[in-house]
């Protein structure tokens, strides 16, 4: 009997700590619980579908189509990769991807290249 207690009492540590360490191998590394809550508002745009019927995006795991609201804000439109919100404190644009800055960059004078 003492036995058995002592091995219970040895492996629950290493279970409690197994369980701290493993972490989900599809999570993302950066993802922690409330993640979201840094962002303004808390919404982020996850995705845009469309087919034959209207356009459909994905707001914070909630599926939405014009017209209809999240978080006191309705949605206005839903472009090919943004969406505009509108509510109490105006209008705001979602996109997927971050905006991008694009530039010419200049030749180097040894290779022209």
């Amino acid at each position: 009997m003492k036995r058995a207690l002592v091995s219970v009492l040895l492996f629950v540590p290493l279970w409690v700590q197994a369980d701290s360490v493993l972490r989900d191998p599809t999570r993302p590394p950066t993802w922690e619980q409330g993640a979201v809550a840094g962002l303004e508002g808390g919404l982020r745009l996850e995705a845009i579908k469309r087919g034959q019927g209207r356009p459909l995006a994905t707001l914070s795991g909630q599926s939405l189509r014009v017209g209809d609201e999240i978080d006191g804000m309705r949605l206005i439109r839903i472009g090919e990769s943004s969406v505009l919100l509108e509510g109490p404190e105006g209008r705001k644009e979602l996109r997927l991807t971050p905006t991008v800055e694009r530039s010419m960059r200049p030749k180097s004078a040894a290779g022209g290249k």
